[in-house]
C-alpha cells in the first residue's frame, strides 16, 4: 500500500512539473526574411537584435521562448487564430484589417525605426519633385508615397532583396530606395563595403515609429516585459549599440 502511494505521488509530481514547464513555453511569431540588424532567419536559425532582447527577457523571467519563422502574412494569420503567443515586431498601425475585432496588447516601445528614402549624397535635399522613380522591397508598402504612386507622379520599382535595390540607386536607375535606414546602412557597410555611398534624406517624407512586442493571450507577461525594458535599459542600450539600431544611428 505504501509503495502505491509513493508511486501515485511521484506520478502526480511529474504531471504537475510537466504542466508547470509547459506553461512556461511560449511561441513567438517572427518573419522568415532578412531584416538584419533587427532580425534574420537563415539555416533555420533566428538571429539579430530582436532575438537577443527577447532571449535576455526570457532568461531573466525563466521563460522558454520558441521562435516560429514564417512569411509575415502567415505570421498574422496564425496570430489572430490563436496559434502564437506573441509576435515581434508589431505595431498597432499594421495589419489593422486582419486584427479587427481582436483585443491585442502591446508592450512599451522596444526600439525606434525609420522607413525613409536613401539617395545619392549629391541628390540629398533636392526635394520630392526630384523623386520620380522610387524603389522598395516587394511586399512592403511605401505608405509615405502612396498617393504619389497611385497618381503616377512617382513610378514604383520593386526588388526581392536589399542589395539589388540599393544598387539601383547607385547606378541611377532609380532616384531613391524606400527602406528602413538601419537595414540600409547595414547592407551598405557590411555587405557592399560602400558605407557612404548613399545617405538618408530627412527632407523627403518618412515614417518614424517604434517596434513593439504584442500578444492576444498574455498581457501579464507583457507587463513584466515593460518592467524589464525599464530595469534593463542599460543592457538594451548596449544591444542597440552592438547592432546599430535606434534613433542615435539615423544621422
Amino acid at each position: 500500500m505504501g509503495k502505491k502511494i509513493i508511486i501515485f505521488l511521484l506520478i502526480s509530481l511529474i504531471v504537475s512539473t510537466s504542466s508547470l514547464l509547459a506553461s512556461d513555453n511560449y511561441i513567438i511569431g517572427v518573419g522568415n526574411y532578412d531584416y538584419y540588424p533587427y532580425h534574420t532567419y537563415s539555416n533555420k536559425e533566428y538571429t539579430g537584435f530582436a532575438k537577443e532582447v527577447l532571449d535576455l527577457f526570457a532568461q531573466k523571467q525563466n521563460l522558454n521562448f520558441k521562435y516560429r519563422a514564417l512569411p509575415w502574412k502567415r505570421v498574422i494569420d496564425e496570430y489572430v487564430k490563436g496559434k502564437l503567443d506573441f509576435i515581434f515586431p508589431d505595431n498597432s498601425h499594421w495589419d489593422t484589417d486582419k486584427k479587427e475585432g481582436k483585443k491585442i496588447y502591446y508592450s512599451q516601445p522596444v526600439v525606434q525605426y525609420i522607413d525613409g528614402v536613401m539617395v545619392l549624397s549629391e541628390n540629398k535635399t533636392r526635394g520630392i519633385s526630384y523623386l520620380k522613380r522610387l524603389g522598395t522591397i516587394r511586399g512592403f508598402t511605401a505608405w509615405d508615397y502612396y498617393d504619389q504612386i497611385n497618381s503616377g507622379q512617382i513610378k514604383l520599382y520593386e526588388n526581392n532583396d536589399f542589395i539589388p535595390l540599393l544598387k539601383q540607386v547607385l547606378s541611377k536607375r532609380i532616384d531613391g530606395a524606400y527602406i528602413e535606414i538601419s537595414v540600409a546602412k547595414y547592407n551598405l557597410h557590411e555587405k557592399m563595403r560602400q558605407s557612404e555611398a548613399l545617405v538618408f534624406d530627412p527632407d523627403l517624407p518618412y515614417t518614424k515609429d517604434f517596434y513593439y512586442l504584442s500578444s492576444i493571450k498574455h498581457n501579464e507577461i507583457l507587463k513584466k516585459f515593460n518592467n524589464f525594458l525599464s530595469i534593463e535599459k542599460d543592457a538594451i542600450d548596449q544591444l542597440k549599440k552592438k547592432f546599430k539600431v535606434g534613433k542615435q544611428f539615423y544621422k
